[in-house]
């Protein structure tokens, strides 16, 4: 799973949105609640491999939680 940010005009996701991947192949738009937590989704899923040239990847899910980490 992995979170990936629209950097480029598309026909999928408005420009800035920040879409999921969920290991399937498919992206969705997220929604975040204030806290920046994911609230939600927005829309119809789309198949990574079309939206992939206008997307940037963020980060897996998971990576930041604090298990022995070096910010600790």
């Amino acid at each position: 799973m992995a979170y990936y940010s629209v950097v480029r005009p598309n026909p999928f996701f408005k420009r800035g949105a920040i879409v999921e991947d969920d290991m399937d192949g498919f992206l969705q738009e997220v929604y975040m609640d204030p806290r920046g937590r994911t609230a939600g989704y927005v829309g119809l899923m789309v198949p990574l491999s079309e939206a992939r040239q206008y997307l940037i990847k963020l980060q897996k899910k998971g990576i930041d939680k604090a298990q022995g980490g070096a910010l600790l």
